[in-house]
This record gives C-alpha cells, structure tokens and sequence, in this order.
C-alpha cells in the first residue's frame, strides 16, 4: 500500500509539473503582452511580440497601422492646407532641434507686397491660387537643406542652415533673381524679402539686414 500511494504521488506531482509548466509560459507571454501594450501606448512603436503565434501576428499588425497612422497625423499638423509646404508647427519645432544641437541657422521673413490687391480685384479663390504658386516656385528653388514654411495668409519663412552672414546675402540674391526670372503673372505684386534675422544659437548673436 506504501508503495503504491507513492508511486500515485510521484505521478500527480510529475502531472502537476506538466500542467504549471505551460501555464507559467502563458502568464510570462500575457505579462510580456502587457509591457508592450504599455509601451505602444506611450508612443513607443517599435516594440513587437514574437510568441503567441497568430496573435502576435495580429498585434504587430495593429502596432505597425497604429504607427503609420501616428505619421501621417504628424505630417498632416506640420503641414500648410492651402499651400502644402510646411506651416508655423513645424517651423517651431525645426528651431527647437536646432537650438537643441547648437545649430546656427538664418530665418528669412518674407512678405508677399500687395496681395490685398489680387483678392480686391480678382477675388480670394484667385489670392489662394496666387499663394500657392509664389510657395512652389520658391520651394522649386530652394536646396536640399533649406526649408520653406508659411506662417500667416501672406507670410512666409525660409530657413537658411548658415554659418556666415554674407553668404546667406549672397544665397538670398540667388533665390529672388530666380523666383524673378519664373514669375510671370499679370498682378502688380511683388514677393520682398523683408528681413533676415541671423540667429547663432545658444550664443544668441544676432544680426539685422535689409534685402
């Protein structure tokens, strides 16, 4: 009988183990689960899960859509509606870069002279048209590292990634010439490049000049 109920107790026992050790697996994955979904849910998009089979799947699916969408949404908020090129929230947040990793750079304002006259005479939706072709010719003439925004209904930014002033005024020339030669449009207005502001960062020197 001794033996017997030992022998039964050695099964139930290797039994046990047989059933804990699946269960511990399941709970370890759900744990693990848990993490990620937290750290999707902070934003953190790059964690994936490899051990539930189909669901894992499914779930890294769902991270990679919810990923894409969080791009597109960020493009959409850092971009102009009517014109397309980048807007005020995106300017704000280039500075904050540059500032970040002590870049200095030159912000050009820009001012489109005389654009009350177009929507007076020709009316609004002729304005937007306007605007939008005076931000591609000058966007069309512009290098890799140097970015455009609109800020205002007819105010514009260029950033200028520089580090010498006189080269800035030399590149600047370069741009109207161009935006001069392939602006052929009957209004009586003119696109000024009102002002660069040279910003050295963190060392805060700046400089003021007339174009």
């Amino acid at each position: 009988m001794i033996i017997i109920v030992v022998i039964l107790y050695v099964k139930i026992q290797r039994t046990n183990l047989s059933i804990y050790s699946p269960v511990k697996s399941i709970q370890s994955n759900l744990k693990h689960l848990s993490w990620v979904a937290q750290r999707v849910a902070a934003g953190d998009y790059k964690q994936h899960v490899s051990s539930l089979g189909r669901f894992s799947d499914s779930f890294n699916e769902m991270i990679d859509q919810l990923s894409h969408y969080r791009e597109k949404m960020e493009h959409i908020s850092n971009t102009d509606v009517l014109t397309g090129i980048a807007n005020r929230r995106a300017f704000n947040q280039m500075i904050k870069k540059l500032w970040d990793k002590d870049i200095p750079c030159v912000v050009v304002f820009i001012d489109i002279d005389g654009l009350k006259y177009v929507n007076d005479d020709y009316g609004h939706s002729e304005g937007n048209h306007y605007i939008k072709e005076v931000c591609q010719i000058l966007k069309m003439n512009l290098k890799e590292d140097e970015l455009i925004f609109r800020i205002g209904g007819d105010e514009l930014l260029i950033l200028l990634k520089k580090e010498d002033a006189y080269t800035c005024e030399e590149r600047l020339l370069e741009i109207r010439l161009q935006f001069r030669k392939e602006m052929k449009r009957k209004y009586r207005i003119h696109v000024i490049l009102v002002l660069v502001v040279w910003i050295l960062i963190k060392k805060k020197t700046k400089q003021l000049m007339n174009i």
